[in-house]
């Protein structure tokens, strides 16, 4: 690869880098003013769920249907549709704000609910391509920079709501969410500038044709004298079992900690007596730790020789962190700061790792696709489980960390049955897999 190429694919993946970075400060923004927004807009805890409920809902269908449309037209010009989707869902919220009106406020985080996932799981077809041989390290990167995003709006939005109001405090987060014209407009420039790097390393056409029109005279079969390649499967019938089963493991990890983050710092201030600063100071812990262990976790997993057995092991093992952490939170007299920092270690080894090992589990012609159905699964816990907790806490049955420890149980059920499954899959498919 010429220093050129190496340059504008890097290029691209720092503007993806943004995009992620301004995607999760947006969406945290609610987990980090939860009581300000209640009293700002004068609405009820179940008005504010639903709120957050409504972010998710759109990403039960939303990333398969951007998949499917990625599979047909390419995951740029998908990013590009999404992103401006999301530039006019910050326009309305920071209207909404400002003239104190909840209906407008609602239509805009569910504006932006619509572009959420959609944004995060299009670096897959995206990039992976480009950066096989180090894509470990740029999960990490992605989850460093979307981490970041969310510590930076803990420390941020309570600082300038104390100082400037509620509506100052969404105006930023708006302001960044345009930005994102920005970005998407230099990943066009990279991307025309690569398209014509590669043509002119190939005699004037780009790599992509100058295969295509060997394949189609036969030249790169020539001296083998092999037959024309049977043209590959699309659709979900394409997808093996194990990408199933993948996807269901995904399911239950986002379903047990992605709650959490919306709830978690009322939580701390309700059962440790702390205030909105500390609390939100404990919630930064774990995404602090995110942005700074998933790029190093994603360097070693590059390095090493690991198959896909052992990584679905590590995977394993660092999940069981999510119950235990769960459990000393329950308990009053052990201080918040061990619970945090082992929810945000285990965090950063099970997500990069998941993130990491998705590609291995789906023809390659079906990144998009595969993309969106992962996409489209992570958001069914994220969006149903708000609303259980809510309606269980509403009634007294008990407090809604317990709900998110006992997800984390059935979380590592489900996560050894995978590994089984991987282990004892067919010869034939598990050598694909593991050779990847």
């Amino acid at each position: 690869m010429t220093s050129s190429l190496f340059s504008l694919r890097w290029g691209l993946a720092l503007a993806q880098c943004w995009l992620l970075f301004i995607n999760h400060y947006s969406r945290d923004i609610t987990g980090a003013l939860e009581n300000e927004i209640e009293q700002g807009f004068g609405v009820s805890r179940a008005q504010y769920s639903a709120v957050n409920s409504i972010y998710f809902v759109p990403n039960l269908f939303v990333p398969l249907l951007a998949g499917m449309l990625a599979q047909r037209i390419g995951a740029l010009k998908v990013v590009t549709l999404i992103i401006a989707a999301s530039a006019a869902g910050h326009l309305v919220v920071g209207i909404g704000t400002s003239a104190e009106s909840f209906l407008l406020f609602s239509l805009g985080r569910l504006l932006l609910g619509v572009c959420y996932e959609t944004i995060d799981m299009m670096p897959l077809p995206l990039l992976n391509p480009l950066f096989q041989d180090n894509w470990a390290f740029l999960v990490g990167v992605f989850n460093g920079f979307l981490r970041l995003g969310s510590v930076l709006n803990f420390v941020a939005s309570p600082w300038i709501y104390e100082h400037y109001g509620l509506a100052a405090a969404f105006w930023t987060s708006s302001a960044l969410g345009l930005s994102g014209l920005a970005a998407v407009a230099a990943m066009w420039r990279f991307h025309r500038r690569m398209r014509f790097a590669s043509a002119e390393g190939s005699g004037g056409v780009s790599l992509v044709e100058a295969t295509q029109a060997a394949e189609a005279n036969g030249t790169c079969r020539q001296d083998l004298q092999l037959p024309p390649p049977m043209p590959p499967k699309t659709g979900f019938s394409a997808l093996p079992v194990q990408f199933w089963a993948f996807t269901v493991c995904g399911l239950c990890m986002y379903a047990a900690i992605v709650p959490f983050w919306f709830f978690g710092s009322r939580y701390l201030q309700d059962h440790f007596g702390c205030s909105l600063l500390f609390a939100d100071s404990m919630m930064l812990l774990p995404e602090g730790m995110i942005a700074l262990l998933s790029p190093l976790v994603g360097v070693l997993v590059d390095r090493s020789n690991w198959g896909l057995r052992l990584k679905l092991q590590v995977l394993s093992a660092s999940l069981l962190g999510f119950p235990i952490s769960y459990g000393l939170l329950m308990m009053a007299n052990v201080p918040p700061l061990l619970s945090m920092v082992l929810l945000g270690s285990c965090w950063a080894w099970s997500n990069c790792l998941f993130w990491a090992n998705s590609a291995k589990v789906m023809p390659e012609n079906m990144l998009s696709l595969g993309s969106g159905i992962i996409g489209t699964s992570l958001n069914l816990g994220a969006s149903v489980v708000p609303i259980i907790m809510s309606h269980m806490t509403d009634q007294g049955a008990f407090p809604r960390l317990f709900s998110s420890w006992l997800l984390s149980v059935i979380l590592k059920k489900q996560d050894v049955t995978v590994c089984f499954y991987v282990k004892h899959s067919p010869e034939r498919v598990l050598s694909y897999m593991l050779n990847r």
